[in-house]
């Protein structure tokens, strides 16, 4: 069944279905997944930004002190792979600890059940 919204166009329900399952079911799943996936796909852009920021200000340092080498670039883009690896990281050891929890409360309620 559909229903009409504001705009004309027709909206889905809860009732309608997508390849047999319900809407409502799969934006459950998608959800879900991108919930949990979250810091990864944010983890691409923020390094991205901390590189450019980061060697940005390295460049800005060396025209200033006149350097031969770009020293302060290097070191700007290394200190910044250095602080977005160590947030990959830690997002990492998280995202597996909670899946580890949520993995013993689902065995030990199979057992339970």
């Amino acid at each position: 069944m559909l229903s009409v919204t504001t705009d004309g166009r027709n909206a889905p329900q809860k009732s309608d279905n997508v390849r047999g399952k319900p809407i409502g079911d799969i934006d459950k799943k998608v959800r879900a997944a991108l919930a949990g996936s979250g810091p990864f796909l944010s983890s691409g852009l923020l390094l991205a930004i901390s590189i450019s920021v980061f060697g940005y200000v390295g460049h800005l340092l060396d025209e200033k002190f006149d350097t031969a080498t770009p020293w302060y670039t290097i070191g700007g883009i290394v200190l910044a792979l250095a602080g977005w690896l160590t947030k990959f990281l830690r997002d990492a050891m998280v995202m597996g600890r909670e899946a580890d929890e949520e993995m013993k409360e689902t065995n030990k309620g199979k057992r339970e059940g």
